[in-house]
């Protein structure tokens, strides 16, 4: 980012610590938003990047945010040589489990205007999600909030997420969206026909959206969650299976347990290429 001190003389360490990081945060914010668009596909309806671009895509964002606040730093260090003091700090605007919105569909003066918007009046990241959709609401045009709120609504966004696996079209995608304030599924079953909401309610399945949440906390491909559960099943039916045989006392079984589980998660591991160190989160469904 190029940088002029001389665009504010006369400052205090204090008041220019607080002018290098409003410069160096409107650039942040521009650049996280660039990462952020990596995370969504082509069409609303459409499940985004699995766990291992995630992965990629936060740490493309902290190491950006060192190299900005290694620079922003450095200008202090050449206006303040051999000064120790304040130094510029630019915490994240977006995180793994605080996403960026989608902004692909707005043209450049629309973004500007809403990343100007985001800066006036959002303050920290800690703020929550909301500031995000009022700075839409405050400078979007209808039909550009209209288009927002589709990819960027907290409810369809999870939905997206929920529905990896299922890969449904447009009109399944907001056949399903609508059925969720409904008491039943039989329009939905309708709607979706016997083959398509079959596949659908499979992939709804609590073991099926524990192992989406797993392999994407972890970093992990999403090809993998229709085995991931299938094996967490077959784990638990072999435990279940230990406890109620009446054979064998409470030590032998606890024993034949404790094997069981670390052979299945020995084979959780083999197959998503983990460490032994990084099983914890996905073994403690066993």
């Amino acid at each position: 980012m190029a940088f002029a001190p001389a665009a504010a003389p006369g400052l205090s360490r204090h008041e220019f610590v607080a002018f290098v990081r409003a410069q160096y945060r409107q650039e942040q914010l521009s650049r996280e938003l660039d990462l952020e668009q990596r995370r969504y596909a082509g069409n609303y309806w459409e499940a985004g990047s699995d766990g291992r671009e995630l992965a990629a895509l936060q740490r493309a964002r902290e190491t950006m945010i060192q190299e900005l606040t290694g620079e922003a730093n450095q200008v202090l260090r050449e206006l303040f040589s051999g000064e120790d003091g304040e130094v510029v700090s630019l915490p994240g605007f977006f995180a793994a489990d605080r996403p960026g919105p989608n902004l692909s569909f707005l043209s450049a003066a629309s973004r500007a205007r809403l990343e100007a918007d985001i800066l006036a009046h959002a303050g920290e990241p800690a703020d929550g999600a909301d500031w995000l959709a009022h700075a839409a609401e405050r400078v979007l045009s209808p039909a550009e909030l209209t288009t927002y709120r589709q990819w960027n609504d907290s409810a369809a966004a999870a939905l997206r997420e929920r529905l990896a696996g299922f890969d449904p079209t447009e009109a399944e995608f907001l056949a399903i969206q609508r059925s969720t304030t409904q008491a039943d599924d039989t329009d939905l079953a309708a709607q979706l026909g016997a083959e398509r909401f079959a596949e659908f309610s499979a992939t709804q399945a609590p073991a099926v959206q524990t192992a989406l949440h797993d392999l994407r906390r972890h970093g992990l491909p999403l090809e993998n969650v229709g085995w991931l559960a299938i094996t967490r099943a077959q784990a638990i039916e072999s435990i279940q299976a230990v406890w109620q045989n009446a054979a064998g006392s409470d030590r032998d079984k606890r024993a034949q347990v404790e094997r069981l589980e670390r052979a299945y998660g020995a084979m959780i591991a083999a197959r998503l290429s983990l460490p032994a160190g990084a099983l914890d989160g996905l073994s403690s469904a066993l």
